[in-house]
């Protein structure tokens, strides 16, 4: 990836060719490649994205997001982690995605697969950074209400802008709600009684090198 500026997607297309062995091509480069530590690689549209480790701020407001869906479940089947656990539709092939926030089940992460299959997520989060704009505002709503996903959210940290995606239908959010940094989010089903806290998500001091 020499020559790349750091926090900024890379992008490869791979051409079809005959091959005997049913395996996905694009997933074998992803998971033999070489990335900085923290980077994450993801495929989305049949393209590679590498992603730079995230900034501070980044990694504190999925925390927040995280710790407040645990502390709601404590004691319950259902966990909320950012420990980077991929998601996809089919796990062997395909498209997969690594989302900041993903709230699943214990019973779901103890099973030995590669990745969580979408069925298996209720809730996903993510927070923009400079390398990501692209893929969390214009690709991942698309794909999310492709997949299905009953619940997106779009953190911005730059703009202090949130946008709450659900009802996915035919491959559209039909509702997408603007929130604001300090605003209560209140979710929607399957999470109806949950609330999201915004008023300490941090801001960057400028949306200039973020």
């Amino acid at each position: 990836m020499n020559g790349k500026k750091k926090g900024m997607p890379v992008t490869m297309e791979l051409c079809e060719r005959p091959h005997t062995v049913e395996v996905d091509p694009v997933r074998v480069i992803a998971e033999q490649m070489v990335v900085p530590e923290g980077s994450k690689v993801e495929i989305l549209g049949g393209r590679i994205y590498v992603s730079a480790a995230p900034m501070p701020k980044h990694v504190l407001i999925a925390h927040e997001i995280m710790e407040q869906l645990m502390k709601r479940f404590s004691g319950t089947d259902r966990c909320a982690t950012t420990a980077g656990a991929a998601v996809g539709v089919d796990i062997r092939k395909g498209d997969f995605v690594i989302p900041d926030v993903v709230l699943t089940t214990r019973s779901a992460l103890r099973v030995d697969r590669p990745m969580l299959p979408v069925e298996d997520v209720e809730f996903v989060a993510e927070v923009v950074s400079k390398g990501s704009i692209e893929k969390d505002v214009e690709i991942l709503p698309t794909l999310y209400a492709e997949w299905g996903m009953p619940i997106y959210l779009l953190v911005d940290s730059r703009t202090g802008d949130i946008i709450l995606y659900s009802e996915p239908v035919a491959g559209v959010y039909r509702q997408q709600v603007p929130f604001h940094f300090g605003d209560t989010v209140a979710l929607p089903s399957p999470l109806a009684d949950i609330q999201i806290e915004t008023a300490e998500f941090p801001r960057y001091a400028s949306i200039r090198g973020v």
